[in-house]
């Protein structure tokens, strides 16, 4: 019995000549083919980065590891059964991505498949490698096919509400901030801010849709409320300015200079009022809320700047009209007007009208003769017999 233990040991501690020999021509060729991309290895290592790895690519990259791995395991004596699985769906994997690896990893196989690709579905047939490797990674895990797909769209789908969700969250933090700064009375507003839950969300999102919105119509009332009925005035202004100034000579120069920068002036001041007039339109959003405030301010000032224009510009023509009695006067008359307006000063006063000469005294106006009575009337003669 000693003895046959001592054999069975012997036979269990006897090399594997046969498993070295394998290993070793298994490296040797793993270093053969590796001598491709090591440096100083000639017109061989030339030869295979022409012939063996710029035709396939990253599976040839691949078979050197392959094979030293694979030598390795026969030098240990393990089983090869796992590792010739593993390493057929990493060779098939790296077959189905060569046209997605570019010229550099995908070598002129991958170029090529990726062309007939083109060629026949367009970029979309891109997809397919990938799928088809997604397919391959499912099946080397053990599971169905595009399982990895599946549950990647499912953790894609609920990371995307996850990230709407959040979004949605900031997005009314946000405005709700910017409310409570609007408006510092209601501090509800800024509570809210600081602690949303989801469940919050939607019935915080309508309440806060509804108050802009109603405050966006109230400052649209208070816009129409602070527009004023400057139109027909300026309106007036211009047909009276549409006529040149009669007459001829210096003075009636002058005050047409004058009527025609007025009547420009009055123009430009139409132009304005009836931009002012065409009321803007307002969206019934947060941005719409914060316009609307900007707009009001800004539209009260400019109908408050062009009331005072007008009422300048109207002040200007009555000085004006003043001046065109002066064209009717006498050529002195003009020549004092003349001065007057290129000084800047007022029209002079007209000259006091000439007193009347007193007439005669008749003593007849004041003592008139007093009336004589009427004669009294002829008797009448009597009847003939």
């Amino acid at each position: 019995m000693p003895l046959m233990a001592k054999r069975g040991a012997a036979k269990r501690n006897k090399p594997n000549r046969s498993g070295e020999t394998r290993a070793l021509l298994l490296g040797a060729f793993a270093l053969f083919l590796a001598s491709g991309f090591l440096p100083g290895t000639g017109a061989v290592g030339d030869f295979l980065r022409e012939a063996f790895y710029g035709a396939l690519g990253l599976p040839a990259y691949l078979t050197p590891l392959g094979l030293l791995a694979l030598a390795y395991l026969v030098y240990r004596g393990r089983p090869l059964k796992g590792f010739l699985r593993h390493l057929l769906f990493a060779y098939l994997v790296a077959f189905a991505l060569l046209p997605l690896l570019g010229e550099a990893l995908g070598g002129r196989l991958g170029a090529g498949m990726r062309a007939g690709l083109e060629a026949w579905l367009g970029w979309p047939g891109l997809a397919l490698p990938l799928l088809a490797a997604l397919a391959l990674v499912d099946l080397w895990r053990g599971r169905p096919p595009w399982d990895l797909l599946r549950r990647g769209l499912v953790l894609g789908v609920g990371l995307v509400r996850r990230a709407r969700l959040g979004l949605r969250r900031l997005a009314l933090r946000r405005r709700l901030g910017l409310l409570a700064r609007l408006y510092p009375e209601h501090t509800a507003l800024k509570a809210l801010a600081q602690s949303l839950a989801p469940e919050e969300l939607p019935k915080v999102e309508e309440a806060l849709r509804a108050f802009v919105r109603e405050r966006v119509e109230e400052y649209a009332r208070r816009m129409r409320e602070d527009q004023r009925p400057l139109e027909p005035r300026v309106q007036a202004l211009l047909q009276a300015l549409k006529a040149p100034v009669p007459g001829e000579g210096p003075l009636r120069d002058a005050l047409e200079e004058r009527r025609a920068a007025l009547l420009l002036e009055a123009s430009a001041l139409a132009a304005r009022i009836a931009a002012l007039s065409a009321f803007p339109a307002l969206s019934p959003t947060l941005s719409g809320l914060l316009r609307a405030r900007r707009l009001r301010e800004e539209r009260r000032a400019r109908w408050e700047e062009v009331a005072g224009l007008l009422e300048d510009l109207e002040a200007r023509f009555d000085e004006l009209s003043r001046w065109l009695a002066f064209l009717e006067a006498n050529p002195e008359r003009q020549q004092e007007g003349l001065r007057a307006l290129l000084t800047q000063s007022p029209p002079p006063a007209p000259p006091p009208a000439p007193k009347p000469k007193p007439e005669a005294f008749d003593l007849d106006l004041v003592f008139p003769e007093p009336e004589r009575p009427a004669p009294p009337p002829a008797p009448s003669p009597p009847p003939a017999p």
